[in-house]
């Protein structure tokens, strides 16, 4: 949680590419879902997602999600 208050804060474009982390957990997976939504309608962002294999079902067959990573 320290930061470092020099350091610029990182800044996204439009088209940029996003990596959403979701591992093992179920309910984070579908609480990050409308999250990913709006990055790709509105944003106009790449999502990938890297998930556990438990969860897989649940970005594979999701249109804002460009590629999936297990």
């Amino acid at each position: 949680f320290a930061r470092n208050k020099n350091r610029s804060r990182p800044t996204l474009e439009r088209g940029d590419k996003i990596l959403v982390i979701r591992l093992n957990r179920i309910g984070d997976a579908l609480v990050t879902t409308p999250l990913i939504s709006v990055l790709s309608r509105y944003g106009n962002f790449e999502v990938s997602v890297l998930e556990d294999s438990k969860n897989r079902f649940i970005f594979e067959n999701n249109p804002s999600v460009k590629k999936v990573f297990i």
